[in-house]
């Protein structure tokens, strides 16, 4: 997480894009749909973006106070029952 520039770590719940079209993000589920060079969740109660960035990375900007704040989520690979980052 980056907030005014400075980079936080972060323990945020994980980004799961389904091959059917789908996402979940802490019980929020909806659509996703890859526009360009963004990524768009949509759901009922909302809608939100993130820039597609090399390095599989996917990088949301919002306002958080009179801050920016910018949360990337970057690619996980299970592999025989491990997680690491790919």
């Amino acid at each position: 997480m980056k907030i005014e520039g400075r980079i936080a770590p972060c323990d945020g719940a994980p980004l799961i894009l389904k091959k059917d079209g789908h996402f979940e993000l802490r019980g929020w589920e909806g659509d996703y749909r890859v526009k360009g060079e963004w990524l768009v969740l949509t759901a009922p109660e909302r809608k939100s973006r993130a820039k597609i960035a090399p390095g599989h990375r996917l990088i949301f900007t919002y306002p958080c106070g009179k801050d920016t704040c910018e949360v990337t989520f970057e690619r996980r690979v299970a592999d025989l029952g491990k997680t690491s980052l790919g």
